[in-house]
């Protein structure tokens, strides 16, 4: 009897070590991993500001954002900007619709005054 309670306390104690053993591992891997990513991010700086010093940078800043509304129901596929204009495409399932029409896939907007303004085809309509 003494034996199976010793034999347990041992396993317990067994048990403890491994837990202790495999805790302590991963936290060895999770400082190391944090260090590599801190020395990344470090390197990643430094080589982000000699491309900056070789190549020039300009500086991006939201203007606004806005809803495009369209006809039907589409989902955006790309956009465009020409000067202050812009020139959305869209995919389009339409169902029973037998023709497309150039203004079911796109739109083309004007940016003035912090918004959107919908403005006709003309920039896109040339059958050229």
């Amino acid at each position: 009897m003494a034996d199976l309670e010793n034999h347990s306390e041992e396993t317990a104690a067994g048990n403890a070590d491994a837990i202790a053993l495999e805790s302590s591992t991963y936290e060895i891997i999770q400082n190391r991993l944090q260090s590599h990513g801190k020395e990344l991010k470090s390197r990643l700086g430094k080589l982000n500001e000699l491309r900056k010093e070789v190549f020039g940078s300009i500086e991006t800043q939201l203007l606004g954002s806005d809803r495009i509304t369209t006809e039907h129901n589409c989902i955006p596929r790309d956009m465009l900007a020409v000067g202050h204009r812009f020139l959305f495409g869209y995919n389009v399932h339409f169902g029973l619709k037998s023709e497309t029409r150039l203004s079911d896939v796109f739109s083309v907007y004007e940016f003035k005054e912090g918004a959107y303004h919908a403005l006709p085809l003309d920039l896109i309509q040339n059958a050229e």
